[in-house]
């Protein structure tokens, strides 16, 4: 296992009493991931431990979509985008606040399960998905290609 950490938000009145757990089971992390509401669970972070300049962060749920965005430094982050969907913004609640994502940016379940489980075991990026580098535009698989 690589993500020895997780922690999640649960909104009430502005305020948020977040669960952090430390040696998560995959099981919980499922989980805290099927608890997402986008109302008052709206994101789940995984990460080797708390400090970690590495993790995955799903936030949602919305009509069975959520924003999958994840680093390895905490400086490139790639985000999994449906390429399928516009790039019109929808207004999500996420992290006590209201935010825009184009809906190409919000995935189904499926996905950010599939991500989750495999960053959870290897801490690695799952490639058959499409991560995209937040500025750059480019794909995950074009960025490590040019290594």
């Amino acid at each position: 296992m690589y993500a020895r950490w997780l922690s999640s938000d649960y909104w009430q009145n502005r305020n948020s009493d977040d669960t952090e757990i430390q040696n998560p089971t995959w099981d919980q992390v499922e989980n805290a991931l099927c608890l997402l509401d986008g109302k008052h669970r709206t994101l789940v972070t995984l990460s080797p431990d708390r400090d970690s300049e590495c993790f995955v962060m799903i936030s949602g749920q919305w009509d069975g979509k959520c924003g999958v965005n994840a680093t390895k430094n905490n400086w490139d982050f790639f985000s999994l985008i449906d390429s399928t969907r516009s790039a019109n913004k929808q207004i999500v609640f996420m992290g006590g606040q209201n935010s825009e994502f184009p809906e190409r940016n919000l995935v189904p379940m499926d996905w950010a399960m599939q991500a989750a489980k495999l960053f959870f075991e290897t801490g690695e990026f799952k490639k058959s998905l499409n991560w995209i580098h937040d500025r750059s535009g480019v794909s995950l698989a074009e960025s490590e290609g040019n290594k």
